[in-house]
C-alpha cells in the first residue's frame, strides 16, 4: 500500500469535540500527499511543511501579529469571488481566540486513532479502515521542524512559542 503522508493538524474533529467547540475551534486541517510524491520529490513537501509550520508560529504570535491577520481576513474575504465567502463573519474577535485555536508548534498531526475509532463505532465506515501506523508518515514534518530549529534567525521566535 502506497504511504500517505499525514500532517499539520487534527484530522478531523470528534462528535464530542463538536459538542463541545460549537463554534469550529477545534482543527479540521490534514495535508496529504500520494507515495510518489513524497518518494520523488520529498523536499517539495517539506519545503512546504516548513513554511505551513512557519505561518502557524506566526498566527499564535499574539497581539504582535493580531492587526495584520484581521486585515489579511477581510481582505481575503471581500475581495472572493464567490458572494457566500464574502458573507462570512469572522470566527474570532480577539487574539485570545487567535492564541487558542490548536497550531501545532511541530506541524505533527494527532488525534487520527481517536477520529477513526469514534467514526467505526457510529459506523460511519463502508470498508475496512487500515491502522494509521501503516498510512501515516510524519518523518518529513519531524525533519522539517527539526530543521527549522537549527536556524540561527529563528531561535528568538521558537524560545518565544516553546513552553
Amino acid at each position: 500500500m502506497p504511504k500517505l503522508f499525514l500532517g499539520c493538524g487534527r484530522a478531523q474533529e470528534t462528535r464530542l469535540q463538536r459538542a463541545r467547540h460549537p463554534c469550529g475551534s477545534v482543527s479540521r486541517r490534514i495535508i496529504a500527499a500520494t507515495g510518489r510524491m513524497l518518494e520523488e520529490r520529498p523536499d517539495l513537501a517539506k519545503s512546504f511543511l516548513k513554511g505551513l509550520i512557519r505561518s502557524y508560529w506566526f498566527v499564535r504570535d499574539m497581539p504582535k501579529n493580531y492587526e495584520y491577520l484581521w486585515h489579511l481576513y477581510k481582505r481575503l474575504r471581500l475581495q472572493s469571488s464567490d458572494p457566500e465567502e464574502r458573507q462570512i463573519r469572522f470566527s474570532w474577535r480577539a487574539p485570545r481566540d487567535l492564541e487558542a485555536m490548536p497550531f501545532p508548534i511541530d506541524g505533527l498531526a494527532t488525534g487520527f486513532e481517536d477520529m477513526l475509532a469514534e467514526e467505526e463505532k457510529f459506523g460511519e465506515f463502508n470498508y475496512d479502515v487500515p491502522a494509521i501506523k501503516d498510512v501515516c508518515a510524519q518523518d518529513l514534518a519531524v525533519e522539517a521542524f527539526k530543521e527549522l530549529k537549527e536556524r540561527k534567525e529563528l531561535e528568538r521566535s521558537i524560545s518565544e512559542l516553546m513552553p
